[in-house]
């Protein structure tokens, strides 16, 4: 699977540029097949989700051909605003969505380990947002094999009872 990032830096070209710009390559990747779009909610404070979400909507391309992920840990400059609290995820994921024009993204991902939330606050957390309908999976990103075990565990053993 190949994706293409959405990582940007605003400030290298006006605005109508970039959105130009962003739109070219998007469309070029998904022509050629690239339909995994991955940004987060601190590439360029936001900006980098309301980019991709206006060229998604305008594009008008079948939800189901395209898989969109974001990352949530630096939100704001609010302690409220960062890291993996229940309240951040889910405020974090919901300003996401609004920026994406998006009912839900296909994967959320934890941009970091968080040392000052507890491992079940942030499974649930995760749980919650996928039970809700405005994820379909969760994942993580930068955290250590321990980590990952421990919140597999976790998860397994007191969220998933299938």
């Amino acid at each position: 699977m190949l994706d293409a990032g959405c990582w940007m830096s605003i400030n290298s070209l006006p605005t109508v540029a970039l959105s130009q710009v962003a739109e070219e390559l998007l469309t070029l990747a998904y022509e050629s097949g690239i339909n995994f779009f991955d940004t987060a909610e601190v590439y360029a404070a936001g900006k980098a989700e309301i980019v991709l979400g206006k060229i998604l909507k305008k594009k008008n391309w079948r939800r189901s051909s395209y898989v969109v992920s974001t990352k949530i840990f630096w939100g704001g400059k609010a302690e409220t605003e960062r890291g993996l609290s229940r309240k951040h995820i889910i405020e974090g994921l919901k300003g996401s969505l609004e920026r994406l024009q998006l009912d839900y993204v296909d994967i959320i991902f934890a941009n970091k380990s968080d040392n000052h939330t507890p491992m079940e606050e942030v499974v649930r957390a995760f749980t919650h947002v996928i039970n809700m309908g405005w994820a379909m999976y969760w994942g993580t990103s930068r955290w250590t094999p321990m980590e990952i075990m421990v919140r597999a565990k976790l998860h397994l053993s007191r969220v998933c009872r299938y």
